[in-house]
């Protein structure tokens, strides 16, 4: 990622933090990100991605992505990231007041839209990009 530049989410209730890395225009989650997100379980958010796509609402080759991530086992595994577009989609069919504030931060702080990811380690995180800290005010 070229001009890497990270914004931090964080919930009202400060019991939620995102890594919100602005690159290409967009914002990228994984499954377990929204998960984590939207606090829903796996199975409710899946049906709800696979409904977005079966009911024509958005194309999944223009908003789907593989990355490969290493996991803690030390293996690379490809992993389908959603764009913002997708995550705006899965929030109001949740109705997820996290999702509500995850949408609002994003209108506010992404310049045009941000690509999301999450860091496993802090010290790559700041030799990484330039941090920004933002969250909802109460």
């Amino acid at each position: 990622m070229s001009d890497l530049q990270v914004q931090i989410f964080t919930s009202q209730d400060g019991s939620a933090q995102l890594e919100v890395a602005l690159e290409r225009d967009t914002a990228w989650l994984s499954l377990d990100q929204m998960t984590a997100l939207f606090q829903r379980d796996k199975s409710v958010i899946s049906r709800h991605l696979r409904n977005v796509f079966t009911e024509g609402e958005l194309q999944r080759e223009a908003v789907v992505a593989k990355n490969a991530t290493t996991a803690a086992d030390g293996k690379t595994y490809q992993i389908d990231y959603y764009n913002l577009d997708v995550i705006i989609s899965v929030g109001y069919r949740v109705k997820s007041q996290r999702g509500v504030q995850f949408r609002q931060w994003a209108t506010r702080n992404c310049s045009a839209r941000c690509v999301v990811r999450v860091w496993r380690r802090p010290w790559l995180r700041l030799s990484r990009a330039s941090v920004t800290s933002c969250s909802i005010p109460t």
